[in-house]
């Protein structure tokens, strides 16, 4: 079943449209990619221009071995002559990506699941229509592409991508993983690699107010240890992570909490972190309990001592 239910979503593509400004139909070079970054064509100048997105939030709640992740990416385009933003950025290897939405305007805008050439089609009759859309798909295993069309001057677009990925388990101990750039491989991978990567130098730290990460553990056991090999976390119960967890959406006042245990981990801050990816493991406190065997050993040696 999780097998089928994976193909069903990889093989498809998300379309999601919305009635906003139109602008010239111009194909962009897209010459070099650094991580998750974003790429605005210039349609009167005709030039290309990275820009990484302003904030990078992943709200990750963890129960029963799986993660729900919803990474939420924010751009602003600060250019006159843009039509069209590109960028790609990785996902969970193993993940199944299961809905996609855009805040654009104040209006938010909810994905449709399209085949390939479907999704292309819609996407681009919205936007030579006069539309704004988003177009999301998958060119590789944990390397997604979205496109945004006609995104105005100055405006801020908001793109929520939420993806369910399986924990590892490895002697005790489970493992979440999740990538924020994308590895050197795609340079030159056969002759269909990622579009951009031929020029690939990934900058070895990424900038900290760009990207924040979020965790909120539920299970029905305690946690004998929650670390990262990789990132500096900060650790709270939930009863006094609660403010930081409705701040970030993750729960709301109402919200009851369906675990007898929870605990939660925040990306701490810093000026920069680490370009690689985000590694949280844990392991479950297990009581240790006592063998029949035992218990009836003890209870006939102080039979025999009474005597």
């Amino acid at each position: 079943m999780r097998t089928a239910f994976r193909w069903a979503v990889i093989t498809a593509f998300l379309a999601l449209t919305a009635l906003q400004v139109c602008g010239e139909s111009v194909p962009y070079p897209v010459d070099s990619i650094k991580g998750p970054v974003c790429v605005l064509h210039d349609t009167v100048l005709h030039v290309a221009v990275t820009l990484s997105p302003v904030h990078s939030r992943y709200n990750v709640t963890v129960t029963d071995g799986l993660a729900h992740i919803r990474l939420t990416q924010a751009f602003v385009n600060g250019f006159a002559n843009i039509r069209d933003i590109v960028y790609v950025f990785p996902l969970p290897h193993d993940g199944a990506v299961h809905a996609m939405s855009m805040l654009y305007r104040d209006s938010l805008y909810r994905a449709r699941i399209y085949e390939k050439e479907q999704a292309q089609h819609a996407y681009d009759s919205v936007v030579a229509g006069g539309g704004s859309a988003a177009l999301l798909i998958q060119t590789r295993p944990n390397v997604f592409q979205q496109s945004l069309g006609n995104i105005a001057k100055g405006d801020t677009a908001w793109v929520d991508i939420e993806v369910v990925t399986p924990l590892k388990y490895n002697a005790g101990t489970y493992e979440l993983a999740i990538p924020t750039m994308i590895g050197e491989r795609y340079q030159s991978e056969g002759a269909d690699p990622v579009p951009g990567s031929t020029f690939w130098n990934p900058p070895e730290d990424r900038d900290g107010q760009t990207l924040q990460i979020n965790v909120l553990i539920q299970t029905g056991y305690p946690i004998a240890s929650l670390q990262s090999p990789t990132h500096t976390l900060n650790l709270m119960m939930v009863e006094a992570a609660r403010p930081l967890l409705e701040l970030t959406s993750m729960l709301t006042p109402a919200s009851e909490l369906p675990m007898p245990c929870n605990q939660a981990a925040f990306l701490a801050s810093a000026a920069t972190y680490p370009n690689r990816d985000f590694v949280l493991r844990f392991s479950p406190r297990m009581p240790q309990p006592t063998s029949r065997w035992q218990a009836s050993s003890t209870r006939q040696r102080r039979t025999a001592i009474s005597r």
